[in-house]
């Protein structure tokens, strides 16, 4: 009896000192993580300009985020941990830039950051001082004073409607020129306003060329099925961009000028059977009208 008494004795003592332990067990603490470092922060995630701030000449702040195109404001900056960044155009193109890597590092103790290049603000080498860097917001000093204010998320306006149906039919079909007029009182003309149609004098090897506007931003020119000369390269390509009013704009325009006006056209017309790209300009009092006209195909 007293063997037993004793047997029960211990387990009750076993199963107190388990509960106990396990109590103990439970209320210790969960250790902690550490803080995440700068450079965990900034390549968390891509960042968005969301103000720019400049310091005006006469003193004071002036806001300067508001009046940015949208073009501008649905970029964004991706850090990777291996010390480079890409730099993304969003849905808005201003100019047909593509995304592209740039170098970065850290500088002065992770207090400022050097940068190839800070897209929208310099395309040269700049270092900036962190003013701010947290989870959700990095903010940034130039050296004149202005400060960009970057976040998780962005302060845009989606594309509207129309930029929509532009984008649409410019990248839906091929292009062929169909007309290429100058009307201008240039060329000791005087006042007298003059139409030239530069079209009619192309030769045939050159009226066969055509455009194609892909989504990419990417912009090629093809030489059709013939070329002026057997040195002639097939295809060109550069860039283009469609602002938020409807303009076009055109890089690295020298590789297209058999096909398109040697400036860049200021404005553009687009529906699904008509593409015309149009520009105006004056001089002292002399001024000159530009249109191209192209096919779909």
């Amino acid at each position: 009896m007293r063997v037993r008494l004793l047997q029960v004795l211990i387990g009750a003592i076993g199963a107190i000192s388990f509960l106990a332990l396990q109590n103990c067990k439970s209320a210790d603490p969960a250790p902690s993580k550490p803080a995440p470092s700068k450079t965990d922060l900034l390549t968390a995630h891509p960042w968005f300009l969301v103000g720019y701030n400049e310091i005006s000449p006469v003193g004071g702040v002036v806001d300067r985020f508001p009046a940015m195109s949208n073009c501008v404001k649905d970029n964004s900056l991706s850090f990777k941990a291996n010390q480079s960044f890409t730099f993304s155009p969003g849905a808005i193109s201003c100019n047909g830039e593509g995304p592209r890597d740039i170098a970065w590092s850290f500088a002065a103790n992770e207090t400022r950051l050097s940068l190839a290049e800070l897209p929208d603000v310099t395309y040269g080498q700049i270092e900036v001082e962190i003013v701010a860097l947290t989870a959700n917001t990095l903010q940034l000093r130039y050296s004149g004073g202005a400060v960009y204010l970057y976040s998780d998320k962005g302060n845009f306006t989606p594309p509207s409607a129309n930029y929509q149906v532009a984008f649409n039919r410019l990248t839906a079909h091929k292009w062929r020129m169909s007309r290429y007029t100058v009307y201008s009182n240039y060329s000791g003309s005087g006042s007298t306003w003059v139409l030239t149609d530069l079209y009619a004098a192309m030769p045939a090897c050159r009226r066969d060329d055509f455009l194609q506007f892909n989504p990419d931003f990417t912009l090629v020119n093809d030489e059709g099925n013939s070329r002026c000369a057997p040195t002639d390269l097939q295809t060109n390509a550069t860039r283009w961009g469609l602002s938020e009013t409807g303009n076009i704009s055109i890089l690295a325009i020298g590789v297209l000028s058999n096909n398109i006006p040697g400036i860049a056209p200021g404005g553009i017309q687009v529906s699904d059977s008509t593409l015309t790209l149009y520009r105006s300009q004056t001089n002292q009092g002399n001024g000159s009208t530009t249109t191209v006209v192209y096919k779909p195909f």
